[in-house]
């Protein structure tokens, strides 16, 4: 059970208010929920909505039980690179959503990492994303973070935030670039196209900076370039819009990609967009020390390597 002293700087706040700071990253409606289930006390007494906190009481949070009903554990394979009592590095499928959605509750990685784990996930994430750190698309293959406990969640959550989290991805994308490395500065901001969540480069308010870095690891026949993709921020759709925004999309990316690129490589076996979370680098919550893991590059995907490299030797 997290127990927090308020600091001077917090005297006289409301309440849920003051645990946003205290207790980042919960949101103010996790916070305003737990508050609201009776599981936050200040001096012993069970808080109520609106009471405010004075310097030196102690605030104590008792961790939110996941409503395991509201969604079925499936016994979904699961590929785990690596397991200990704090967190999980499972290497996902393509096809597999991260989380439920409106139109699919089932088959998702959360089902699977419930009937692995049962209640022994990390509750920020609220009952949709159970011991969820961060995402991929449900047709990017590759390496994920799952924690078992809310103190784990938030660490990690904190890496990400403060950009300490190293995220590498390996990309195929159409042409063959300027130079062998190169950085892409371009904010983001996400709309919607004909009723479906798209991301597009742009400034304003609703815009956020993002920056990725890539290196050239192999050209095939002067056509497609590898990539190794190191995203510096994590936004929605990030490496396959700033790819799209230099000329040189994601290959088999249906929504920003090149409908011609796309059909070409299809004959080559490529059913998805050509993009593998594939390198993971962080301090351990726990120990401190920091860790690094690997996804080797989805059998799909190399399939299309491997003809790629037969046919450049014709």
């Amino acid at each position: 059970m997290p127990t927090f002293t308020v600091p001077e700087q917090l005297n006289g706040q409301r309440i849920d208010l003051a645990l946003v700071e205290l207790m980042k990253p919960y949101s103010r409606t996790l916070v305003q929920k737990l508050i609201r289930k009776g599981l936050i006390s200040v001096s012993g007494k069970v808080a109520k909505k609106g009471s405010r906190v004075f310097t030196d009481e102690k605030v104590e949070v008792k961790q939110l039980k996941l409503a395991s009903s509201k969604f079925k554990s499936k016994d979904i394979p699961l590929e785990i690179l690596y397991e200990d009592e704090d967190l999980l590095i499972v290497n996902k499928p393509p096809g597999l959503l991260t989380h439920p959605s409106a139109h699919e509750r089932e088959q998702t990685l959360v089902n699977a990492l419930l009937h692995h784990c049962g209640d022994r996930l990390s509750g920020i994430g609220g009952e949709l994303r159970p011991g969820i750190v961060h995402r991929l698309d449900k047709d990017t293959s590759g390496i994920l973070m799952v924690a078992k406990h809310d103190e784990c969640h938030k660490d990690l959550s904190k890496q990400i935030q403060e950009r300490k989290v190293e995220k590498y991805y390996l990309a195929l994308a159409n042409g063959v670039m300027d130079s062998q490395e190169g950085t892409i500065e371009a904010p983001l901001k996400k709309t919607q196209v004909q009723g479906k969540n798209k991301v597009v480069i742009g400034g304003g308010d609703e815009s956020r900076d993002s920056t990725t870095l890539f290196k050239v690891l192999d050209v095939f026949s002067d056509r497609w370039s590898l990539l190794e993709v190191h995203i510096i921020t994590g936004r929605m759709h990030q490496i396959r819009v700033h790819l799209a925004g230099i000329k040189h999309p994601v290959a088999g990316d249906e929504v920003y990609g090149s409908r011609r690129a796309n059909t070409e490589l299809r004959k080559l076996g490529l059913k998805r967009q050509f993009l593998h979370a594939h390198r993971l680098k962080f301090k351990h919550p726990r120990t401190k020390k920091w860790v690094e893991f690997e996804a080797p590059l989805a059998k799909d995907l190399q399939a299309v390597l491997d003809k790629l490299t037969q046919l450049e030797a014709l």
